[in-house]
């Protein structure tokens, strides 16, 4: 294999967007805009046309939901998988900032993921079928700080897995949140 020169494949533009993510599109700024794309999501500039990437997880299924802090500075991303779990990005240096994960979710996904308004160090994670388990984090710590099924009893929710797809946090008080 003398004189073989091996080159690397590196991302320069993607295409498309996942449309089955939960607020699959967010704003950073006024010419900076991140979505999913496959396991990734695309920093966007809308003036420069350059985009950079956020790589999902190696053992990621797929992205499932997104949400971006009040502040702008940090994306939380769900990825579904055995381990589900979501990860806080810095949007400004797209590094890995936390990653939040509970082993008894029993679910493979998050559906609906929310930050808290009045100082964004609280997130709600609706975990989907069969338990949709919402737990509600104080995410800079990496501590779950309550979780509670909001799923019916087992017998009537039967096999209904598109019952709860969106979670939010009141804005005045972040203690209250709403499931639907």
């Amino acid at each position: 294999m003398a004189g073989l020169e091996l080159r690397m494949v590196s991302k320069r533009h993607a295409f498309g967007i996942k449309a089955d993510v939960k607020d699959n599109i967010h704003y950073i700024d006024d010419t900076t805009v991140a979505y999913p794309v496959g396991r990734n999501v695309v920093i966007y500039n809308t003036q420069s046309n350059i985009q950079k990437f956020i790589q999902g997880a190696e053992k990621t299924d797929a992205i499932t939901a997104m949400a971006l802090s009040p502040n702008k500075k940090y994306l939380a991303v769900a990825e579904s998988g055995e381990n589900p779990c979501i990860a806080i990005y810095d949007t400004t240096t797209r590094k890995r900032r936390k990653v939040l994960s509970i082993p008894d979710l029993n679910s493979r996904e998050y559906v609906s993921l929310a930050f808290s308004s009045i100082d964004g160090r609280h997130l709600a994670t609706q975990g989907g079928y069969p338990d949709w388990n919402l737990v509600y984090w104080n995410w800079e710590r990496s501590k779950a700080l309550s979780m509670v099924s909001v799923a019916p009893d087992k017998q009537s929710n039967g096999q209904d897995k598109s019952l709860i797809n969106q979670c939010s946090i009141n804005p005045r008080d972040p203690q209250h949140i709403c499931v639907s």
